[in-house]
């Protein structure tokens, strides 16, 4: 069996309910993974928490951080959706080549189910700037279809309508 990975400007889908190991197989996904990474931790996951050292919502900060260390983390210090989206939209704008793992969709889509800017601009521009992606969620139908159709893996756990 061939366990996956996801390359450098590749897209994964973490789906599941609560409780059945999402951010565990997403941080197990991450660890495999080549390249940089920032970890947005919206739930403030203690597992998550671990993995790197804390990064503001900056990207000047973020970069910096990531010439000492492969995996920085970033606790948002507001929820709004509009807040979020302009981080992500700033982060993939700075063209850097890092991958981006969110631990909760629901975050950072608008409440039609639809994508904010800044998931669509990682999403359609990534690939050629190998900025990858890992995205975790435990209500699929409530995030844009796009994520769908742009991943290359989907790691499935119980999951219930």
């Amino acid at each position: 069996m061939r366990l996956p990975k996801v390359e450098r400007g590749q897209r994964a889908l973490v789906l599941g309910r609560t409780g059945s190991g999402k951010t565990t197989g997403a941080l197990w996904l991450v660890s495999r993974s080549p390249g940089p990474w920032v970890l947005l931790n919206i739930k403030y996951d203690e597992a998550m928490s671990k993995c790197g050292p804390d990064c503001p919502m900056d990207v000047g900060a973020i970069l910096k951080a990531q010439r000492d260390s492969r995996v920085v983390v970033v606790h948002p210090e507001v929820f709004d959706q509009q807040t979020l989206d302009d981080f992500i939209f700033d982060l993939a704008e700075s063209k850097a080549a890092t991958g981006l793992c969110i631990d909760e969709l629901l975050y950072v889509s608008k409440g039609n189910g639809q994508a904010g800017q800044g998931v669509l601009a990682w999403l359609t521009r990534g690939r050629s700037r190998k900025q990858s992606f890992i995205g975790c969620t435990q209500r699929p139908a409530n995030v844009s279809n796009y994520l769908y159709s742009e991943a290359d893996y989907y790691m499935l756990y119980n999951l219930k309508l």
